[in-house]
């Protein structure tokens, strides 16, 4: 378990002489009043922190944002690698945090011991030596890139601005953390691929050591440098002239260093993948094995430059990542067959041919949205450039980052209609359609569309959106309004929280929305379908509740914890429509009895198994039948008697005849009563 279950407040020491302090687990104190800012990493703060025992070393923790997760996939893997030239963490915990008065994540990491390498990316130095970049960066890193590669983990957060002095020696550097925020997030397209650079940001994915590699030829050439090599090229000017002459050409074209140096150079930043070299490659030069400089990897020029938007383009990846920047305009030029007639005619490359022409042709749709044309002009980027990102108007991922990029760009709505549209429209498959060879990673990636296409299509929009989102995102932290900014990533936390929360606010309006539920339903995989779909749609206030109680009871058997007895009090107040809709007065009265009894308890089971029993119900719903049929016929009376029914000659005959059949019947037995007794005179 990455996160271990919330520390409950007992746990918390809430301040010393020197300022507030948070205890994780009876191990480490966090100092809250002592920021270490030069320790921050983007959107993550650190502070200082000290073990409770055992022998004191240099420790600071890191606050994650309440609304982004950090690599939860990967922390587990980092705590068990040992000794490397890195900042990983050491322990992760769910506390709460009293400044911000909610829970957080938390993460403690070992301090690298020295300063920060760079401040700022735009920071100028004196370039470096060779033999320093070679004894400071690459030695002292080859061991640790080689264990991430063996252990199947990217770093995907190496530049200038997070490595670390290991001392004040200043001998040798070390990778910053990589784990607080999502993979590649806070990376400057400098230092990324040109397919990742082309990405949004939150849309990178996972990527691989390869990745790592690139970042590395990239520090380097910062580093002989003495900054950013290319300082006048921002944005898609630099993404063009990595694409038009290469990384190499365009990050080392003015240096001047020597063969080996040039070597290394052109070994990390190749732009194709295959033939980048591996830590191994790098492990080899270092040792003094001299490998033939690698020529640069470019796409294939076209004898004749396309125009679009006032510029030429050579090659069919750049042409593609201009349609992507001018999306409404690239419909209309892809639509009028001027691209198709260009790659025939001038690229001279069959297999891209091929692809444009199965990207053209008709493609089987889920949705009648009226998107067609802009699913075609996405299928026909992805076949001008294969190992580019799937672009689908403002959407831009890897095949491996589609989720990501929905979790994190979640609240923007342009965010969700594309995403939805994307997945909607098959065109993850078709990317993998023209890719003969499948990774295990990109298996598993293509369940993981298989799921969202699934869910899309079950619920109302707002609702499967946001159940897709924590499908597949697992550990994301629910983004529910109710949750009041805490952070809650497992279903245990859920019912931990609003304990917690009920003492602050003790009532409230209604409890669950889109978010919990959708959250519930993926996290525990066992909840009833009946019950999520009952939690979203309904809307009655008495099965809003006890839909609501469903839910909330099946998470805390599950997941606990056992006893809530704040929030009993919460839901006991929602309750009262449902003891309403008894009809026995008594029944309401043993209800409410019964409720009060149990809210100390905190068992949401028993509050459930109280309001919504079976056999009281059908009591209640029979003993309402008898009532009403002795209603009606004491109605029927009632009108009897009022119509004059009692003084109706037909009503006084039949009453008149039995009665003087009686009479008659008396006065006949007095008669020879009186009879008997005179004769016997």
């Amino acid at each position: 378990m990455v996160f271990a279950e919330a520390v409950a407040e007992e746990g918390l020491v809430p301040s010393t002489e020197d300022g507030a302090r948070v205890i994780l687990a009876d191990r480490f104190q966090v100092f809250t009043d002592q920021r270490l800012p030069q320790l921050d990493s983007p959107d993550v703060t650190a502070y200082q922190c000290a073990p409770l025992m055992g022998q004191a070393r240099p420790l600071f923790a890191m606050l994650c944002r309440s609304d982004h997760c950090p690599r939860i996939d990967a922390i587990p893997t980092l705590m068990r690698m040992a000794q490397t030239q890195s900042v990983t963490p050491i322990f992760a915990e769910t506390v709460y945090w009293p400044p911000a008065d909610a829970y957080r994540a938390i993460l403690v990491f070992e301090h690298p011991g020295g300063r920060r390498l760079m401040e700022s990316e735009d920071e100028r130095f004196r370039p470096w030596r060779e033999d320093r970049v070679i004894d400071i960066l690459i030695r002292p890193l080859v061991p640790t890139l080689n264990e991430y590669s063996r252990n199947h983990l990217s770093h995907r957060a190496i530049r200038t601005t997070n490595l670390f002095y290991t001392d004040n020696i200043e001998n040798e550097l070390m990778l910053g953390e990589c784990v607080t925020s999502q993979p590649a997030y806070h990376q400057p397209n400098l230092y990324e691929t040109v397919a990742s650079a082309m990405s949004l940001p939150a849309g990178r994915g996972d990527g691989t050591p390869a990745d790592d590699l690139y970042a590395l030829g990239v520090t380097i050439s910062v580093l002989l440098s003495g900054g950013n090599p290319v300082p006048d090229l921002k944005g898609d000017d630099l993404i063009d002239s990595k694409l038009a002459f290469g990384s190499y050409a365009t990050l080392a074209r003015h240096l001047r260093v020597s063969l080996p140096m040039v070597e290394v150079l052109r070994g990390l930043l190749c732009d194709d993948e295959d033939e980048r070299w591996d830590v191994h490659e790098l492990s080899l030069w270092l040792n003094g094995r001299h490998l033939s400089p690698m020529q640069p990897v470019l796409p294939r020029k076209a004898a004749r430059e396309y125009d679009f938007g006032g510029k030429r383009y050579s090659n069919a990846p750049a042409l593609a990542h201009a349609l992507a920047q001018d999306w409404d305009n690239a419909v209309n030029e892809v639509s009028s067959g001027a691209v198709l007639r260009w790659v025939q005619r001038s690229l001279g490359d069959n297999d891209c041919t091929d692809r444009v022409l199965q990207a053209l042709d008709h493609w089987e749709l889920e949705t009648k949205d009226g998107l067609e044309q802009h699913y075609m002009l996405a299928r026909v980027l992805m076949a001008l450039d294969p190992e580019g990102p799937i672009r689908f108007r403002g959407f831009r991922a890897s095949a491996g980052g589609l989720h990501k990029l929905l979790a994190v760009g979640f609240h923007d709505p342009q965010i969700r209609e594309d995403y939805r549209s994307m997945i909607l429209g098959g065109l993850p498959h078709f990317w993998y359609s023209i890719h003969r060879e499948v990774t295990p990673k990109q298996a598993a990636d293509r369940r993981e569309l298989e799921v969202a296409r699934r869910l899309l299509t079950r619920g109302p929009q707002d609702f499967d959106i946001a159940r897709t989102l924590y499908s597949t995102n697992p550990g994301w932290p629910c983004q529910s309004e109710k949750l009041k900014g805490n952070y809650v990533s497992k279903p245990d936390e859920i019912i931990a929280t609003f304990e917690r929360n009920a003492e602050i606010e003790p009532s409230l309006s209604d409890l669950l929305d889109e978010h919990l539920v959708a959250f519930s339903a993926a996290s525990y995989q066992g909840l009833p379908e009946s019950v999520i779909m009952g939690a979203i749609r309904e809307n009655s206030a008495d099965s809003g509740i006890i839909f609501t109680l469903q839910l909330l009871a099946d998470v805390q058997r599950v997941f606990g914890p056992p006893e809530a007895p704040r929030l009993m009090r919460w839901l006991a107040g929602l309750i009262e429509p449902v003891i309403e809709t008894y009809h026995s007065i008594e029944t309401k009265q043993s209800l409410r009895a019964s409720i009060e009894q149990l809210v100390p308890s905190g068992n949401l089971g028993r509050l459930l198994h109280a309001i919504d029993d079976h056999s009281v119900r059908q009591a209640d719903i029979e003993g309402f039948k008898d009532a009403q049929r002795q209603y009606y016929q004491l109605a029927r009376y009632w009108h009897w008697l009022q119509s004059g029914g009692h003084v109706h000659t037909s009503f006084i005959r039949g009453v008149a005849r039995p009665i003087a059949a009686i009479a008659s019947g008396v006065i006949a037995g007095l008669a020879v009563l009186l009879m008997t007794m005179t004769y016997a005179i």
